[in-house]
């Protein structure tokens, strides 16, 4: 703690020292540690008529889910003007997740030795009075009290050789250490990254009041919500200790390039209480012009209060270029972002030939994207007064090593997912479309249209104190000297900053064609095909801001001084869509056994998603974990041969940018795999009496037990400047697909 009352300094950076590790209980605990990994059952050729070098095991672990799920409702008509109804509804569930990262839990390790348990009860109650004052004039009041909860934690770590090889620091109840060896291509080993465990709770009480006035050709509805919001958290961000190592000779030799967690000991600095209001004010007409033409007009403002903290918690870097540390701050925000929130709607139906089947549809409207607790938790919860701290260099520890990481020697402030606390504006997402309805047979209906939106002021992550560069007579940004000392910061008193900011555009275009056919004739019928492109400049969009820093480590800005290198597809560009569904309802009569079966099935097939070529480690020198895209050879097809799970793109494509420099690959060059999916369901309802009928269902999930694979490993090299030998292989399916599953149920109704 700094001399002034409210300055402090958290995580930090030093200087790389030398460690040799001889010390025979050193040795011990590395090998110790090394056992906990399973023997590998398949080995991996790096190239035809070489010797495998890449051993892989396939693991299963069990994943276990409870839900219990209740829903009353009371409905009851005071008078002919006056009625009430009053909702309860709870969720509870619980899942334990043996790998990280699986279902709705934080998840375990990548080995399933520290699974992770997730558990949630969310209620909500809602009450609503309805008065009819006149046929043309009703009243909609209503108040609800919601308490969504979830916790999360790890359970009890693997046990080795009788002792705990990853318990690192000699303090009773931290959690496992982590070690991460980015060149060798081991498996992560160790509890999930950034927190093991956490717990979040909102409190929200609601209270709002709806208008329906209908006046002529005018429909009108006016009102506000309103609603007080307490969100308690407690999330202790990354309590257990990350072990970087930058070679499998580094980790058998147990020196270490970068260690960051929490000093130990912290207490209960991990609570966050926070406070905040929102009131949301609209007017909507639906105003039919002409019989042929109706248009809808609203206004809405998102307004929201600037949040403040029960027990006056928080710190932030509050100018990145003259601070020397933390400086308790009373909001979340340096000023509000929400004042100038409004969005305006507009669309229009237009019947041209008055002959009801054909019509024509557009729409226009602004939506704002608050920005939640999420977001800034994790920046907040982060800084003083819990004492993060990291270590850049050799870093040591008790066991492997013989000192501890603490803030006296490691004193220059830093944070691996800060919150930018002059953040002034919102993000927000203006939607366009304009599509033609046409009923082409009976029943069925064919819909072409154009569909868009232009994404302003979104989230990306940009380093807030990077080294400053040289530029060099070919233009490229050196950020280090050829030795790799990195260029000064701007500002001394702090090391990196990776922070999220709202500087990022997006544009979103694409052609949507749907056919329906509704149920006529026993058959039902939908297909629908999408052609689009997205592009941006590196933003996370609208909508994912509230989970971005939750989890997974946001992807940057390649370079703080120049954003216009990323501009490129989106992460999420899936250039096309097809989907399939039908029922059909077999026509078979005479008896209870052949009739009512229905066949029903849907098939889901779509391009991959791109994603980055990463050099594999901070060859930039930013220090901030961020790994930079190296060079690519020109004219090299990194396509060329069979795309394969071993080998899905070719990594001799790229080559190692020099030492201090960002390489010329751009973003999200690479696609990964398609989606297909196909699931087929036959059901039978069957009539036993007036009061009950009994239902059969066979289903078919994955029918075709097809397999599809998420993208593959992304890290070129090492960082010995050697090939990764992992690089392009796909190590894991994709999460929204299973295997062939087949169920059967019986369900009588009555």
């Amino acid at each position: 703690m700094k001399a002034s009352d409210n300055t402090c300094s958290s995580s930090s950076e030093t200087r790389p020292s030398t460690i040799t590790a001889t010390n025979p209980t050193t040795i011990a605990a590395i090998a110790n540690t090394l056992a906990i990994y399973p023997k590998p059952t398949v080995l991996l050729p790096s190239a035809p008529g070489t010797t495998p070098t890449l051993g892989q095991v396939g693991l299963l672990g069990n994943q276990i889910v409870h839900e219990d799920y209740v829903l009353a409702r009371f409905d009851y008509t005071l008078s002919e003007k006056d009625s009430i109804f009053a909702r309860y509804f709870s969720d509870k569930t619980s899942e334990i997740s043996p790998f990280a990262g699986a279902g709705i839990a934080v998840g375990g390790g990548p080995l399933p030795f520290w699974p992770g348990t997730d558990g949630s009860l969310s209620q909500y109650t809602t009450v609503e009075e309805r008065h009819i004052f006149t046929p043309g004039l009703v009243n909609v009041v209503h108040a609800s009290y919601s308490r969504p909860t979830r916790n999360s934690s790890q359970l009890t770590p693997v046990q080795a050789n009788g002792t705990t090889p990853l318990q690192f620091f000699p303090v009773k109840g931290l959690e496992d250490g982590f070690i991460n060896d980015v060149a060798a291509g081991l498996t992560p080993l160790g509890p999930a990254t950034g927190t093991g465990h956490f717990t979040f709770a909102q409190n929200r009480y609601g209270l709002g009041d709806d208008i329906l006035w209908t006046h002529g050709s005018h429909s009108i509805r006016f009102g506000f919500s309103g609603d007080r919001l307490l969100n308690n958290s407690w999330n202790p961000i990354s309590e257990n200790v990350v072990w970087t190592f930058t070679s499998l000779a580094n980790l058998l030799a147990g020196q270490a390039s970068l260690a960051s967690g929490v000093v130990p000991a912290p207490g209960n600095t991990a609570h966050r209480d926070y406070f905040q209001t929102d009131f949301n004010p609209y007017v909507q007409d639906d105003w039919k012009v002409t019989p042929k033409l109706t248009l809808n007009l609203g206004l809405r403002w998102e307004f929201y209060s600037n949040p403040t903290e029960r027990h006056d918690n928080l710190y932030a870097i509050t100018n990145f270029a003259t601070a020397t540390g933390f400086t308790r701050v009373p909001n979340v925000f340096q000023s509000n972002p929400s004042l100038r929130d409004w969005d305006p709607r507009v669309g229009l139906a237009y019947d041209p030939f008055s002959d009801h089947k054909t019509s024509i549809r557009a729409g226009f409207g602004i939506f704002h994207d608050p920005i939640s607790v999420q977001a800034y938790q994790t920046g907040y919860g982060g800084a003083p007064p819990w004492a993060q701290s990291t270590l850049i260099g050799t870093p040591t520890n008790p066991v492997l090593y013989p000192t501890v990481p603490t803030l006296a020697n490691a004193p220059i402030p830093s944070q691996t997912l800060p919150w930018y606390y002059p953040i002034s504006t919102t993000p927000y997402m203006i939607q366009y479309n304009l599509n033609v309805q046409r009923e082409v047979l009976a029943n069925t209906v064919l819909t072409v249209g154009y569909v868009g939106s232009h994404g302003v002021h979104l989230i990306t992550g940009l380093e807030a104190n990077p080294p400053t560069p040289t530029i060099d007579s070919n233009g490229v940004y050196h950020f280090t000297n050829a030795a790799g000392t990195p260029n000064p910061r701007p500002n001394p008193n702090l090391a990196y900053f990776p922070t999220l900011q709202t500087i990022s555009t997006s544009q979103y275009n694409s052609l949507q064609v749907l056919l329906n056919r509704r149920f006529s004739r026993s058959v039902q019928a939908q297909v629908s095909y999408t052609w689009s492109k997205c592009m941006d400049n590196g933003a996370f969009g609208v909508g994912s801001f509230n989970g971005a820093t939750t989890g997974s480590t946001p992807s940057a800005a390649e370079n703080p001084f120049n954003q216009s290198i990323d501009h490129s597809v989106c992460g999420y560009d899936i250039p096309q869509v097809l989907r399939v569904n039908g029922l059909w309802a077999l026509p078979f009569h005479g008896n209870r056994i052949v009739e009512g079966w229905q066949l029903s099935g849907i098939l889901s097939a779509y391009d991959g998603v791109p994603f980055n070529v990463n050099t594999g480690f901070d060859r930039a020198g930013f220090a901030s974990g961020e790994t930079p895209r190296p060079n690519y050879v020109s004219g090299c097809d990194p396509y060329a041969g069979a795309q394969t799970v071993g080998e899905w793109f070719n990594p001799h494509c790229y080559t190692l940018e020099p030492v201090g420099t960002l390489g010329n690959t751009g973003r999200n060059t690479l696609r990964g795999p398609g989606f297909f999916n196909m699931d087929v369901s036959l059901s039978k309802d069957t009539k036993l009496t007036e009061q009950f009928r009994l239902q059969f269902r066979a289903e078919f999930f994955n029918v075709l037990n097809h397999e599809n694979f998420s993208n593959p490993n992304n890290n070129v090299f090492s960082a010995s400047g050697a090939y990764n030998a992992s690089a392009g292989v796909i190590t894991a399916s994709n999460t929204g697909s299973t295997p062939r599953q087949i169920q059967f149920g019986l369900k009588l109704t009555f």
